[in-house]
């Protein structure tokens, strides 16, 4: 997620960036993994060199 987007939700960048720093257990926003299945899909994808179809790539 860009920062930008974060922000524009009404939230303090900051404190996110801040948040995902400290370790799970400390955590005072709780976080949960979803679609793990799909993203190792899209991982798997963009490093078997399927990195051309990704918006934001540049070499």
């Amino acid at each position: 997620m860009k920062r930008s987007k974060f922000s524009g939700a009404g939230q303090d960048d900051r404190t996110l960036y801040a948040e995902l720093q400290r370790p799970l257990a400390e955590r005072e926003i709780s976080m949960i993994q979803m679609m793990a299945e799909e993203g190792q899909s899209t991982f798997d994808i963009w490093t078997q060199g399927g990195r051309s179809g990704c918006a934001n790539y540049t070499q």
